[in-house]
């Protein structure tokens, strides 16, 4: 599990890295037309985007309880990546909510709609959500 984790983390900073390169290329393309002031804003700029700055989405979850771990590692992980964005717990469910799909979008809806979500904890969140792997199962096979 371990080295499994290490590999998913080079992965994500591999990808990380690769966009934060590909976006100070783009920024450069577009500053040489600019004047030199231009550019020295623009290196600032670039140097503001770090790999913080761009949301990463994990995979969308249709409800398939077997890939459920596998869904939060990703999450877990994207909350590693950019602490900024996912420092409160609603921005944490917000984000698995938006990676929903089909029954399991269906479920959220239900469960938020009686547990609001700026009164909800992350961790009760992500317990409900396993805890309640058989009940989501029996409900995405109606």
């Amino acid at each position: 599990m371990a080295t499994a984790q290490q590999d998913l983390f080079r992965r994500l900073d591999s990808i990380s890295q690769t966009l934060v390169e590909l976006t100070s290329q783009q920024m450069a393309n577009t500053s040489s037309n600019s004047t030199a002031s231009a550019v020295g804003s623009s290196n600032q700029a670039t140097t503001a985007w770090t790999q913080e700055n761009f949301r990463l989405q994990p995979e969308t979850f249709q409800g398939d309880v077997s890939s459920c771990g596998g869904f939060l590692l990703q999450c877990t992980l994207i909350f590693q990546q950019a602490p900024r964005y996912y420092h409160a717990d609603h921005c944490k469910i917000t984000l698995i909510v938006n990676s929903l799909r089909g029954k399991a979008l269906q479920w959220a809806q239900a469960y938020l709609s009686a547990n609001p979500i700026f009164q909800e904890t992350f961790e009760r969140f992500v317990g409900e959500f396993q805890r309640n792997g058989r009940t989501l199962a029996m409900f995405l096979r109606r």
